[in-house]
């Protein structure tokens, strides 16, 4: 299953042009909402070429919500205290949910990216996850068998909300067998990241990877 990567329009170090996406098969890209003129004009030009805007309101986003996007997520790995994550306790993270999803009705939202491993996190949260379309979990650091065990659990929990990973990543010898596994378990899946120098050494396109990811959709 192809979905798509998580860019940064807000520097051409993360910016990636969307007709080429389009040609790799790509349907969606993933970015942090933040009201920067980069961040509209990028998703402008995504839904001129048919691509779709997942963006995430992380810490970096200070609340801000950018408009016109097709999905939003609420809040970045909550469960973990990781540089990347917006750490909450299930209790804070249960009011964050409920503040958006009352304050935005009328806007698609799934749950955020979940990457502790520990699901007892994510079934504390997930009765109150009222309105969502679905929830996000990162599964790093595992194999395809590890990360389809761990995705199942999440499954379990919450059997009537769509499953997104929105963030993944695989060294390029389990990076086929990686996503024919999120193409059966997961309803998107979207890889971290776009190019190396957002993150060096997590790069998809431009690498031995971007062959490897085109042949896993197969």
């Amino acid at each position: 299953m192809i979905c798509g990567p998580n860019v940064d329009p807000s520097h051409p170090g993360g910016r990636v042009d969307p007709v080429r996406l389009g040609r790799l098969g790509a349907g969606w890209v993933r970015f942090v909402s933040r009201d920067l003129p980069d961040l509209h004009n990028y998703r402008d030009l995504c839904h001129e070429y048919g691509i779709r805007v997942l963006t995430v309101v992380a810490r970096e986003s200070e609340g801000y919500l950018l408009p016109d996007c097709d999905m939003y997520q609420i809040g970045n790995e909550p469960d973990s205290s990781g540089p990347s994550s917006w750490t909450r306790t299930p209790a804070e993270y249960i009011e964050d949910w409920r503040i958006y999803r009352e304050t935005y009705p009328g806007l698609p939202m799934i749950a955020a990216g979940f990457c502790s491993g520990d699901v007892s996190y994510f079934a504390e949260v997930a009765p109150h996850l009222n309105g969502a379309a679905g929830y996000g979990v990162h599964p790093y650091n595992k194999t395809p068998s590890q990360a389809g065990d761990l995705l199942r659990q999440y499954r379990m929990t919450r059997r009537d909300l769509a499953l997104w990973a929105t963030e993944w990543n695989r060294d390029t010898d389990q990076l086929v067998p990686f996503a024919r596994m999120l193409a059966v378990i997961a309803d998107a899946a979207f890889w971290f990241c776009a190019l190396d120098t957002m993150v060096p050494g997590f790069g998809l396109l431009g690498t031995p990877r971007e062959q490897m990811w085109v042949a896993s959709a197969r």
